[in-house]
């Protein structure tokens, strides 16, 4: 029962993070998402802080002033509202974590793959995970409204969780996305804003009650302030980056990376971690529909565990 606790809980959160770039969608399919993150995690490194960009485009510079505070409001309410008229998307995405569990060392790679439609919400996802201190595991997971189904390749079984023991977090997906524009939106000048090729670049770095604020905003409307204090009051220290590529046609986000390292206190353990994710986003309003077969239904154990606290 621990594994699967231990299951539900990894990918309730990289949901929550999926969601958090689920803000857009590329026209065309990521051709190599390691690479890509690769490229941009090298780019990150490369790039001059006080690097400004010369050449500007006269029809972007007119629609958004690079740099400026205004700019970067006007491209995230744009993007915001580009959103509102997608329904479907692909998603690819790796993530790499550290982990230090009082001196015992972690290191895991996690490849994700999947589709999600928001209208009505849905996602069929599959990850593959590589540890060095275990073997190389799979897991696929739908996720709708009603219910969460992840299938354990280990024990060959169907898990779930009913909409009503998940609680706010079932709604966590698809009400995230405007929250976290909302909330980026009101607190336009943290970030910065960049022009690079056909993309608007908007990033943030941050640390302590700020950069919890950016990473776990959505939280506290969704699953109200008692979660969001039970989850942050867990993190003594926080840092990181955040950075959205969007398209300058379309205005949808076409990648989201997010770089951290934080220390988390569980009782009387100390967890310290470094997180490097990036997801790629495609095939807007071209996803099907997804529907959870029914012998996964039947066939699925049914966990009995309130995950989240109910929102009031």
């Amino acid at each position: 029962m621990m594994r699967k606790a231990v299951i539900i809980i990894f990918l309730m959160i990289l949901s929550m993070l999926v969601a958090c770039g689920q803000e857009g969608v590329s026209s065309k399919e990521p051709e190599n998402i390691e690479q890509a993150a690769n490229d941009a995690e090298v780019e990150r490194q490369e790039e001059p802080e006080d690097e400004v960009t010369e050449e500007v485009d006269t029809e972007s510079s007119e629609e958004a002033s690079t740099g400026s505070a205004s700019g970067v409001k006007e491209v995230i309410q744009k993007s915001a509202d580009a959103m509102k008229t997608v329904k479907g998307m692909k998603i690819d995405g790796k993530s790499e974590t550290v982990t230090d569990i009082m001196g015992v060392k972690d290191q895991e790679t996690t490849e994700m793959r999947g589709e999600m439609t928001l209208d009505p919400f849905a996602q069929h996802m599959k990850m593959d995970s590589k540890s060095e201190q275990s073997v190389t595991s799979e897991v696929e997971m739908y996720w709708t409204n009603e219910a969460v189904y992840i299938f354990d390749y280990e024990s060959s079984q169907w898990l779930s969780i009913s909409g009503d023991q998940a609680g706010g977090m079932m709604n966590l997906v698809p009400a995230i996305n405007e929250t976290q524009y909302e909330y980026f939106g009101n607190h336009y000048e943290l970030f910065e804003l960049k022009e690079e090729d056909d993309h608007y670049v908007v990033s943030l770095s941050s640390s302590g009650e700020q950069f919890k604020e950016v990473m776990y905003s959505a939280l506290k409307e969704i699953a109200g302030e008692s979660a969001y204090q039970s989850l942050t009051n867990m993190i003594s220290e926080i840092s990181g980056s955040y950075e959205l590529k969007i398209n300058k046609q379309t205005y949808y986000v076409t990648s989201i990376l997010m770089d951290t390292e934080q220390t988390n206190s569980f009782g009387g353990t100390q967890v310290h971690s470094k997180d490097y994710t990036y997801y790629e986003y495609s095939a807007f309003n071209e996803v099907d529909e997804i529907v959870v077969p029914a012998e996964v239904v039947e066939k699925a154990q049914e966990l009995n565990m309130n995950m989240m606290p109910q929102s009031e």
